[in-house]
């Protein structure tokens, strides 16, 4: 009875799948969390961007005393020719439906997300501050 010791180091199977089944539970759980600051952190710039193109539009419209332009696509091409700004801007929820639109009477820009496609953000929206949201999300 020859018996050798051997000295095994290692992890047990049974010990592997644990752990693996652990990160499983733990990367299920982060999935949602991180779809949701990804919508978040899209309308944030594109609320950001809407800002930006209301503030620019007021600037010209203080300067040459005429609202630039009677939709977005007119607003942001006049804003860009004339120097306001460097390029027309991207939004970040285009892909889900989301469009610049602009009420010229009411000389405001806000972000459309359009019909049922405020669903598609609802976990976002309600991240952000309310009040930005009514100005520059809603019409």
């Amino acid at each position: 009875m020859n018996k050798k010791e051997r000295n095994e180091k290692g992890f047990t199977m049974v010990e592997l799948i644990i752990v693996v089944a652990i990160m499983g539970i733990i990367g299920a759980l982060l999935v949602p969390a991180f779809g949701t600051m990804s919508a978040k952190a899209r309308l944030t710039t594109d609320i950001s961007t809407i800002k930006t193109l209301q503030r620019t539009a007021t600037a010209y419209k203080t300067e040459k005393e005429l609202w630039p332009g009677t939709n977005a696509s007119t607003l942001v091409s006049i804003l860009v020719s004339d120097g306001y700004l460097q390029a027309e801007p991207t939004l970040q929820t285009s892909a889900a439906g989301g469009l610049i639109s602009v009420d010229v009477a009411a000389e405001r820009i806000w972000l459309d997300l359009g019909a049922g496609k405020t669903t598609t953000f609802s976990k976002a929206l309600t991240q952000i501050d309310s009040q930005t949201v009514t100005d520059f999300v809603a019409p």
